[in-house]
């Protein structure tokens, strides 16, 4: 009982911490090499 529920929480929080990551860098993409595209 105590080790499933662990193991469902570890998967939830694995994926909630992923899709945040994901909307982060949607959010505020890293514009080092984008910058240097731009000024070409």
């Amino acid at each position: 009982m105590g080790n499933s529920l662990h193991g469902v929480a570890e998967i939830i929080f694995a994926t909630l911490f992923g899709i945040a990551a994901i909307i982060k860098a949607l959010r505020n993409p890293p514009p080092k090499k984008r910058k240097k595209r731009k000024r070409e």
